[in-house]
């Protein structure tokens, strides 16, 4: 990898044990082909002691596959516990689970909290990293494709609406 990387671009990093701990032992060019990548927080759904290939977090669909992974280190998968899931939309619309993290957190159920990449808007609505949800308060101008926006949101029918958003990067 020649020169840093910027911000929001997927590198790959192997990690090596020594004695004085873990070490980066090489940096690299992510090998993920993903179009967009997002993270979101919210309350799980889905019980996740029966076998599924769907996981829900506030209303939002996710699929699981064979290489998604799961920390339970904050605590067990119940219904309603904050959860954090990083994913990729694939080509054809779908949000793929990477990771699902159990968090140790006190916030309200219908909250959700998530950073992805905006995608684009019609009347009502936007859409990051291939979640709709309902145009931010105050009508906001829509920002340009490619911003990397982080959003607060709460859950309602049929969309998460913006409750707050922070622009984290402009496009380019």
């Amino acid at each position: 990898l020649k020169g840093q990387p910027k911000k929001g671009k997927k590198v790959s990093v192997r990690i090596s044990n020594t004695e004085a701990g873990a070490v980066a032992g090489s940096v690299g060019r992510s090998a993920a082909t993903d179009v967009s990548a997002l993270t979101f927080e919210g309350a799980l759904e889905t019980n996740l002691g029966e076998e599924t290939k769907q996981l829900v977090v506030s209303g939002q669909s996710f699929a699981i596959t064979p290489d998604t992974r799961f920390d339970f280190t904050a605590g067990p998968a119940s219904s309603g516990v904050r959860v954090r899931v990083d994913a990729n939309s694939t080509d054809d619309g779908t949000l793929e689970a990477q990771r699902l993290t159990i968090l140790a957190s006190d916030k309200k159920d219908n909250s959700t909290y998530l950073v992805g990449t905006f995608d684009g808007a019609r009347p009502g609505i936007w859409v990051v990293s291939g979640v709709e949800l309902g145009s931010p308060p105050g009508n906001a101008e829509p920002p340009g494709p490619g911003t990397v926006l982080a959003i607060d949101a709460r859950e309602t029918e049929p969309l998460l609406d913006v409750t707050s958003l922070y622009v984290i990067q402009e496009p380019g």
